[in-house]
């Protein structure tokens, strides 16, 4: 019989790790991230247990802002986006 296991503690134990976990979507992907989390109302959930996240909003932009193989494309956005990104999961989830 095989047992379950949630993702994140999966994820958490694998050897190469350091047992610290982020996720990251655009879109679709986005949607996916939350999921992933569990967390129904994802906002409320993440600042009542305390969790470091971070969301934008990004004006002027489209939903798939993202996607540059779309005309709503942003790159300025995109580039802004994904550096964020790497900025947050260097601060928080590289091992020290």
């Amino acid at each position: 019989m095989h047992r379950l296991v949630p993702l994140g503690s999966h994820l958490q134990s694998l050897p190469a790790g350091n047992g610290k976990l982020g996720v990251v979507g655009f879109c679709y992907g986005g949607g996916m991230a939350n999921f992933l989390a569990a967390w129904p109302a994802s906002e409320a959930a993440l600042k009542a247990a305390g969790v470091k996240y971070q969301a934008f909003i990004y004006p002027g932009t489209q939903h798939g802002f993202n996607n540059d193989t779309t005309p709503r494309y942003n790159k300025e956005a995109a580039t802004l986006a994904w550096q964020r990104t790497i900025d947050f999961f260097n601060k928080h989830l590289r091992a020290s």
